[in-house]
């Protein structure tokens, strides 16, 4: 028989809106990497409940529980509602989550608010994830906890039922001790973090930091290391790693971890590729170009994406190389961020100054060195312009993974194009025919752009076809299989 699984993640697959006493379901407005791994992950497994958040209203009740066709795969689920009032969703996301923990997780301390954390409302609004984990679940369920926002959910779901499986995967990076102890609730945290069968993370280094953070916290007990699976890097880049912590103990539990690089839906993408309004879409694209050699690069507006460091090279290269002019043409999508959260601001304030000073000094009467957009693109649309990118650019500063570039390498297969990665996105041990570049370093930046540029197409599509056969062993069906561990596992005593 085969097990039952509640996924928690704190955002539903599609934004509510209210047109009445009906709810109606579109396309996020403000979509992450998470929410279409998800909606992949569900098309991969029989049947299992999605556990998100849903605004309170006065005159209006939504149902607990409802079916859902997911669009992209006509996969169902079941989605499962927490409500929560508007005022709680903005001081547990906007507040606590994104200005509290968002900057330790990424390592950039100097942006932490102590002020912005709400501990209470975000310990009952786990409370409420917990409860309906429990409610959804039975003899044969696993319950697959997304991201830092339900941290404390493992500890009140196993004080509840001490006899249920439980796995939590982060989806960012974890940081050292040094950074993470900054937290005066990181032993709160990481207690309820070692409720849990299996921790998985993408990819080894975040597995360790975690590790030294328990040991920093808590007497764990270090059970099984291995060496690294050998298709990651484990020397030579900034995220290398050469052992992996494999299982601990903690109160006479055994915990298991690992490490999941995040993956993408390739057959999904090929799908997309042939559909004619795709088709007609990169059509459009191609003669937008008028011939010009394409950058293209994609995020949201994130001090953690280096979108600043990279329109900053970008001036630079045109300011050196003057055959560039007209000649090339930068795309930067970068989703415009919730109000309210400080570091956003003005980070918009210093890429909005950036493009015009760019397409102030360089654009001509026929050409504009940069376009740029914050609104979201369709996947479609994303996938349309990856078809017709020369150099895709992942400049971030940090990322716990980056599963747009790998979405870039489906697209190409070996068709050429190249892709240029930062050392510190989580993808970089896994991709390392892409050209891997330092964007704390200018002069790396520079060179990593040039090579880029100079690649001829014979190289660009060696590159890009190993790429593309490292992208399948962690295509979304790979990677949803790490709960396979648990098929037969239980837990051993309540913590």
């Amino acid at each position: 028989m085969s097990k039952k699984i509640v996924v928690l993640y704190h955002r539903q697959p599609y934004d509510e809106i209210r047109i009445g006493d009906k709810l109606v379901f579109q396309e996020k407005d403000k979509p992450n990497g998470i929410i279409p791994l998800l909606k992949s992950f569900f098309s991969t497994i029989d049947s299992g409940t999605w556990i998100a958040t849903s605004e309170v209203y006065e005159d209006f009740t939504p149902p607990l529980r409802q079916r859902i066709t997911l669009w992209e795969s006509s996969a169902n689920c079941i989605l499962r509602r927490v409500p929560v009032t508007r005022e709680d969703i903005h001081l547990f996301y906007h507040k606590t989550s994104k200005e509290g923990f968002w900057p330790i997780l990424h390592t950039f301390p100097e942006k932490y608010r102590f002020d912005c954390v709400d501990w209470a409302n975000f310990v009952e609004v786990n409370k409420k994830f917990a409860k309906a984990a429990v409610d959804e679940s039975d003899d044969n369920t696993i319950v697959w906890i997304h991201d830092y926002n339900l941290w404390l959910a493992p500890h009140f779901i196993r004080k509840m039922r001490p006899d249920i499986t439980m796995a939590f995967f982060f989806h960012t990076p974890f940081p050292s001790p040094d950074i993470f102890n900054i937290l005066p609730w990181s032993r709160q945290i990481i207690e309820s973090l070692l409720c849990c069968d299996l921790l998985s993370f993408d990819i080894p280094r975040y597995v360790e930091n975690f590790v030294s953070t328990a040991k920093s916290n808590f007497a764990v007990q270090i059970k099984k290391r291995e060496k690294t699976r050998n298709y990651l890097s484990t020397t030579g880049t900034a995220l290398s790693e050469p052992w992996i912590t494999r299982q601990m103990t903690y109160n006479g539990r055994l915990i298991k971890l690992d490490a999941f690089p995040e993956g993408t839906n390739c057959q999904q993408i090929d799908k997309i590729l042939g559909k004619d309004s795709t088709l007609e879409k990169i059509k459009k694209i191609k003669s937008s170009m008028n011939g010009c050699k394409l950058i293209f690069s994609a995020s949201r507006v994130d001090y953690i994406k280096g979108i600043g460091e990279l329109l900053e090279c970008y001036e630079r290269l045109l300011l050196t190389r003057e055959d560039l002019l007209e000649k090339v043409v930068l795309f930067v999508v970068a989703v415009e961020p919730a109000k309210g959260i400080s570091a956003y601001q003005e980070l918009q304030t210093r890429i909005r100054y950036l493009l015009d000073k760019i397409n102030t000094k360089f654009q001509t009467s026929l050409w504009e060195p940069v376009i740029y957009s914050d609104k979201s693109l369709s996947f479609e649309e994303m996938i349309a312009w990856f078809s017709v990118t020369d150099i895709m650019w992942v400049p971030s500063l940090r990322d716990g993974m980056n599963i747009t570039c790998k979405e870039f390498v489906a697209v190409k297969k070996d068709s050429g194009g190249v892709l240029v990665l930062s050392e510190f996105a989580g993808a970089s041990i896994e991709l390392h025919e892409a050209v891997l570049t330092n964007p704390y370093s200018p002069d790396s930046m520079d060179n990593a752009i040039a090579l880029a540029l100079e690649m001829p197409l014979r190289d660009q599509r060696v590159r890009m076809k190993k790429m593309y056969r490292t992208v399948l062993l962690s295509d979304i069906g790979k990677w949803s299989r790490q709960l396979n561990d648990l098929r037969n596992l239980r837990p051993e005593i309540q913590i």
